[in-house]
């Protein structure tokens, strides 16, 4: 990497940490992605059933979360936070046509975390969701 791409990804690096410290001090149920004494529609019902379902909805909450607060703050990637959001709203009608198959919801989950991953994989999640 050349020294300006190193340093604005170490930049995002520092950003990210501290997105991430000042969520985890955040009540639990900021975390979650949609309130589950809420749940409407099978899959949302299916994913509030599952503990593995739940953990990956809050880490993908996180995720999305914490690319958009940083990408919002810079005021210079409008577009990318545009094609990002149609992702999402894209990725969410795939997760819900999975029903109420576990299977299909976790692997939702796992292809939409890889996408995000490349802005927000630098960011553990603790085993205490």
């Amino acid at each position: 990497m050349d020294t300006l791409r190193t340093s604005c990804y170490n930049g995002f690096r520092s950003t990210i940490w501290f997105s991430t410290v000042a969520l985890l001090f955040a009540t639990s149920d900021t975390l979650w992605a949609f309130d589950c004494k809420k749940a409407s529609t099978p899959t949302e019902k299916t994913i509030c059933g599952d503990p593995e379902l739940l953990r990956s909805d809050a880490i993908l909450s996180r995720n999305y979360k914490l690319f958009r607060q940083h990408f919002l703050s810079t005021h210079i990637y409008d577009c990318l936070l545009e094609d990002e959001a149609k992702r999402q709203r894209a990725w969410l009608k795939k997760r819900d046509a999975c029903g109420t198959d576990k299977q299909c919801i976790a692997d939702a989950y796992k292809g939409r975390l890889s996408e995000l991953d490349v802005y927000t994989g630098v960011c553990p999640v603790p085993d205490s969701y």
